[in-house]
Formats: structure tokens, C-alpha cells, sequence
């Protein structure tokens, strides 16, 4: 049984429900934060975040230069690259369904696209408004490499699954950091990264129980 496998058929209809419900509930929450933020702007204190002792602290030229490297993973030619990469080597291992998880996986930055101009446009940092809730940064590299590491998980790849972990991790403060968007952004683009990666696995498992 190859590791995509593996992880849709784990659980079967009950735990397509369970994903499908906790997707629910992850774009509930995102939907609920962004019209907070559309209607009233930033959080009280987000602003203040970027002035904070530890933010402060953080962001210092290696910081910075980690930053650079998490936030250009998002970049339109570097993602399409990574993507393509990372679908490639599971092809290499025969991980066909596994490859096509991770390439509906990064989908996900239409969905950011087509969700921000729902939330308004504000202006951070006496920058012209724009629309950037949620954070399409956070969204893409989050769920890229959440459903990356769901699958070397499944395959007792416990090393490549914890490496993949690091820039789900990282993503979120690197955004902060550039100044770009605030904390109320990246909580969004966290949700939407769940829930996005949540109804991959649970429409995939629905697919997978289908007789052939």
C-alpha cells in the first residue's frame, strides 16, 4: 500500500465526515475573524505587534534573511517550481495519488486570491490599502507543506514529516516580520491552510472508497 493510500484509507467514511467538518469549521472561523477585520480593521493592538520587545528582538538580520527564504517560497515561479519538485519526486516513488494531494494542496492559493477581496482593503504600516486578509503566504506554504508532511507521515518518514513542519511553523512570524500583514492575517491564512488540506483528504477519501 503506498503512503497516499495509506492516509485515505485510514478511518474510511467516518473520518472523510470528520475533515469535512473540521474544514467547516476552520472557514467558519476564518470567515468570522475576516469580517471582524473587514468591518473594523486590524485587531486592537495588532499594530503594536511590530514595535513589541520580541518581534523587535526577531528580527535581526538572520531573521531577516530567514524571512527572505520563507516568504520567497510563496513567490509565483518559486512555488510553481517547488511544486513541481516535490510532486515529481513522489511520481519517482510511485506516489502517484500522494503527488496529486500535493498539487490540490497548493490550489490553495486561488482560494486566498479569490477570498481576499471579501475582506476589504486596509493600510498597514502607512502603506496603501490593500487587500490582504488572509495571508495567501501563510495559506500556500502551510498547506504545501502540511499535506507534504501528512504524507511522509503515513509512509514512517518521521524526519521528512518534522522537516516539513519547519516552514509551516516559520511561515506565520515571517510574514509578521516583513510587515506586510498583521497576526489577525496569519491566523487566517492558518485556517484557511486547514481547511483547505482538511477537504483534500476528505474528498480524496470519498473518491478513494468509490468501487472501481
Amino acid at each position: 500500500m503506498t503512503a497516499a493510500a495509506a492516509v485515505l484509507a485510514r478511518g474510511g467514511a467516518a473520518r472523510s465526515r470528520t475533515l469535512a467538518a473540521g474544514a467547516l469549521a476552520a472557514l467558519v472561523l476564518m470567515a468570522l475573524l475576516g469580517a471582524y477585520a473587514g468591518r473594523h480593521g486590524p485587531l486592537p493592538g495588532e499594530h503594536g505587534l511590530y514595535d513589541h520587545p520580541l518581534v523587535v528582538a526577531f528580527a535581526g538580520r538572520q531573521a531577516a534573511d530567514a524571512e527572505q527564504v520563507l516568504v520567497g517560497l510563496a513567490s509565483p515561479v518559486v512555488a510553481i517550481v517547488l511544486v513541481a519538485a516535490i510532486a515529481g519526486v513522489l511520481l519517482e516513488a510511485h506516489e502517484r495519488v500522494a503527488a496529486a494531494l500535493v498539487v490540490a494542496a497548493s490550489a490553495v492559493a486561488v482560494a486566498s486570491t479569490v477570498l481576499k477581496p471579501l475582506f476589504g482593503r486596509h493600510a498597514l504600516q502607512e502603506l496603501a490599502p490593500v487587500a490582504h486578509y488572509p495571508s495567501g503566504h501563510v495559506a500556500f506554504v502551510s498547506a504545501v507543506f502540511g499535506m507534504t508532511g501528512v504524507v511522509a507521515a503515513a509512509a514512517r518518514r518521521p524526519v521528512a514529516a518534522g522537516c516539513c513542519a519547519i516552514p509551516v511553523l516559520g511561515i506565520g512570524p515571517a510574514v509578521l516580520v516583513g510587515g506586510g500583514h498583521v497576526a489577525s492575517d496569519v491566523v487566517g491564512g492558518y485556517l484557511l491552510a486547514f481547511a483547505w488540506v482538511a477537504l483534500v483528504l476528505a474528498a480524496a477519501a470519498r473518491l478513494a472508497q468509490r468501487p472501481a
